[in-house]
């Protein structure tokens, strides 16, 4: 798989972008219905978070800012767009190509900010520092998590995300293979299904997984009625198809049939826990970007990077 400053490219990397959109799409049109945004008392922004935002385009491919910020504009959204990134090369291209795009269509950026350094420092502290005055409830939005599954899991700052904004869906894109490989090695390693236990939402849909490496969808949220996207493969985490699938993507064939245990054995709702990579901490805000300098040994900026 080609690589492109730390941001990987297939043939399914058009899936996902893909079904990126299609998910997007349902979860706006949600959000902004007369029952949610439209509620007198909900807070009028959509809010957009990107914990592995990329350079926003990779392979000539339209990565998910763009593909956001390009949605929400034809939508006539309003809404605020976080952006996480921690190559500052990264930032510097995405922050290009976010400019570009507002310039085409005659908007300002001001609704754009990107976020540089790892998430599961940046998050906590950027929830903290800057979305403090938001309620806890009544505000909808999407966080995305695109890791490439070895260094930049997202689940510890989407957990961190779903205490503080219980009514923001969360979307991750997932590789399994690099699970059952490390499993491979050391038996005692993580599941996928420990990963999204720390996750506080109540209802699931998984996508059937495409590509060598596994690569599924999993989407979370606390609607019920959450439509099911089966035109692109999905399915509720509470039928039976949707535990087959959650069974392939968490368990090694050898695994399976060594009949090693099931859903029903293993929590695959929230728990009170969070889970985290190791070396992260989502549950303790940093203190200040000087903080996170420290931490990270490179400088930060006093404020989070505008879109120049």
């Amino acid at each position: 798989m080609p690589i492109d400053n730390g941001a990987g490219h297939s043939d399914y990397t058009i899936i996902k972008q893909r079904d990126f959109e299609r998910v997007l799409g349902t979860i706006i049109g949600v959000a902004r219905s007369p029952r949610c945004m439209g509620q007198a008392w909900a807070h009028k922004e959509f809010l957009y978070f990107d914990l592995n935002a990329g350079p926003g385009v990779v392979g000539g491919i339209e990565g998910s800012p763009l593909i956001f910020a390009r949605r929400a504009l034809e939508m006539g959204l309003p809404f605020r767009a976080f952006f996480f990134e921690q190559s500052n090369e990264n930032v510097r291209r995405l922050s290009d190509a976010l400019a570009d795009l507002c310039e085409r269509r005659g908007v300002s950026t001001d609704r754009l900010q990107i976020i540089p350094g790892d998430h599961n420092r940046t998050v906590p502290w950027f929830v903290a520092e800057h979305l403090a005055k938001l309620p806890r409830d009544w505000v909808y939005g999407l966080a995305y998590g695109d890791g490439n599954g070895r260094d930049d899991s997202p689940f510890g700052a989407l957990a961190v995300l779903s205490k503080r904004f219980p009514r923001v869906d969360h979307l991750v894109n997932v590789n399994t293979a690099i699970y059952k490989r490390v499993r491979g090695a050391r038996p005692d390693a993580r599941f996928l299904m420990d990963d999204l236990a720390g996750i506080t939402k109540e209802f699931r849909l998984i996508r059937e997984p495409a590509g060598r490496w596994g690569w599924t969808m999993v989407l979370m949220t606390k609607w019920g009625k959450v439509p099911e996207l089966r035109e692109i493969g999905f399915r509720r985490l509470d039928s039976e198809e949707g535990r087959l699938i959650f069974e392939r993507v968490n368990f090694s064939k050898p695994e399976r049939e060594s009949g090693h245990p099931f859903v029903q054995s293993r929590p695959i709702g929230p728990t009170p826990s969070t889970s985290v990579t190791p070396g992260s901490s989502p549950s303790a805000p940093m203190s200040s970007p000087a903080a996170m300098a420290s931490a990270s040994g490179a400088g930060w900026p006093a404020q989070p990077s505008p879109i120049t």
